[in-house]
């Protein structure tokens, strides 16, 4: 015997649907982070932009002059080495930066005293304070930068869609000089390799992503080690590339002090806040219902 579902039923249902479909457009209002960096300080000027491309393309593509008569024996391993240097891609830029911001931190933990003791020391230690001590040492050895730390970042700002998908790499950066201005120079004495980094111009992820032979490229980092080896890549940095701090002014002379984030002399510099509005949805409220509410 076969139920029939009352006419009732399948109203109910029909009008769930519906109230579900009827929605009206709603603008909420927040607070942007007055932390928080403009793209606009890390974009080239117009007239310097398209010479950055062309000065990067020439970079990538002089491993591949064996498609025009070179030998094949000798460029192609060139460009297998090369490309081990080049980070290809937000995501893999990102996971190196957080690595080293991770491992800088946990050395940072440690005072500078058991930070710098040497072999003979750490045995000292481990007598007076146990095995775990030692061992604590052992992992906190400061940031292993032979296989070159980044040095250059470019970002295909205007070709992402959406254009938020590369914003934290902003504040990563400005994280990352910091550290290394903070702990190489001050603490360790030497002079840190700091991230410059700059927004191409739109049609730039396509030529790039055909000189790499990929399908697409959103972003590329060079480590140093490749800019020692190509003085043109000296000419991005002086002709456009800003290092990044975070919160206060870009500064194209390095300054110690500006780079841990603050001057001692001034104030932490807050970008002026902006009210932001978000569209989204909200369901439409039935005055029938609400009449019955309030007939009860």
């Amino acid at each position: 015997m076969t139920r029939v579902k009352s006419s009732k039923s399948k109203c109910s249902k029909i009008n769930a649907q519906d109230d579900l479909t009827k929605r009206r457009t709603v603008w909420k209002q927040g607070l942007s982070n007055p932390l928080l960096r403009s793209w606009s300080e890390s974009q080239a000027p117009d007239e310097i932009a398209p010479k950055v491309l062309e000065v990067l393309l020439g970079f990538l593509g002089s491993s591949k002059r064996s498609q025009s008569g070179g030998d094949i024996s000798t460029t192609e391993p060139r460009r297998t080495e090369k490309l081990k240097d080049l980070l290809i891609g937000i995501n893999k830029l990102t996971r190196t930066l957080e690595q080293e911001i991770s491992s800088r931190l946990q050395n940072n933990s440690l005072s500078p005293e058991r930070l710098l003791v040497s072999d003979q020391d750490q045995i000292t230690i481990n007598q007076a304070g146990g095995e775990e001590d030692q061992t604590r040492i052992a992992s906190h050895k400061p940031y292993d930068s032979s296989d070159g730390p980044i040095s250059l970042i470019f970002i295909c700002g205007n070709d992402l869609n959406p254009a938020s998908m590369s914003d934290h790499l902003l504040e990563t950066v400005a994280t990352v000089n910091s550290l290394r201005a903070e702990i190489d120079r001050l603490r360790y004495g030497e002079t840190p390799t700091l991230i410059y980094l700059t927004v191409l111009p739109k049609g730039a992820e396509q030529r790039l992503a055909k000189a790499l032979g990929i399908k697409r490229v959103a972003a590329i980092g060079i480590k140093s080690t490749l800019i020692s080896e190509k003085l043109i890549l000296r000419q991005i940095i002086d002709q456009s590339m800003k290092k990044l701090y975070p919160w206060n002014k870009s500064s194209d002379s390095f300054d110690s002090e500006r780079a841990i984030g603050r001057s001692r002399s001034q104030e932490t510099r807050y970008i002026l806040s902006h009210i932001k509005h978000y569209k989204t949805s909200a369901p439409i409220k039935s005055k029938s219902k609400n009449k019955n509410k309030a007939g009860k």
